[in-house]
């Protein structure tokens, strides 16, 4: 199974998809990390997300043989990233699934203010992202569910999710 969690800077995404992935025992593989390895002074331009998620759905790829879960964890705000994905799980036969984490403004502003470990978009960067953002298609939304963070709510964000991926009727 391959699970995407998704959502804008500061939505608390990483936080939840790895911490996910601890619980499922689960590999892990984020967007930060793969921009981090492929350039020094990342821009977020298009060029740019171009080759992160070309080197992210490398990743789905090579996990797939592995048949171990994977969770990924990137902005995916563009349709057609997400379709690529889509495609890609269907080709190798794998079972898909998405969770998009939300989050307030005010608390999106307030965790970008801080230095993070892998991601350097700031408040500017969401911005941008929000703007870009194109909703995830109606068609698929069955394989969706969204989770809204707090700074408190970690463990019942797990458990709905736990609950979701073990719900046969979202498959």
């Amino acid at each position: 199974m391959v699970i995407i969690v998704f959502g804008l800077p500061g939505s608390g995404k990483s936080y939840f998809a790895s911490r996910l992935a601890a619980d499922l025992e689960a590999d892990y593989v984020n967007t930060d990390r793969i921009r981090k390895e492929l350039f020094t002074r990342p821009s977020y331009s298009d060029e740019e997300k171009i080759l992160v998620y070309k080197k992210l759905l490398d990743e789905v790829y090579h996990h797939a043989h592995a048949k171990k879960t994977l969770v990924v964890d990137g902005t995916f705000h563009k349709e057609n990233v997400r379709n690529d994905f889509i495609k890609l799980s269907k080709d190798l036969n794998l079972h898909l699934r998405w969770i998009e984490v939300l989050a307030e403004e005010s608390l999106i502003k307030e965790r970008l203010s801080k230095k993070r470990e892998f991601s350097d978009a700031d408040y500017s960067v969401y911005k941008l992202l929000q703007q870009q953002h194109e909703p995830f298609d109606k068609q698929n939304q069955h394989q969706l569910i969204q989770l809204t963070s707090t700074n408190t709510n970690i463990g019942q964000m797990l458990e709905k999710a736990k609950k979701y991926l073990l719900d046969k009727n979202h498959s």
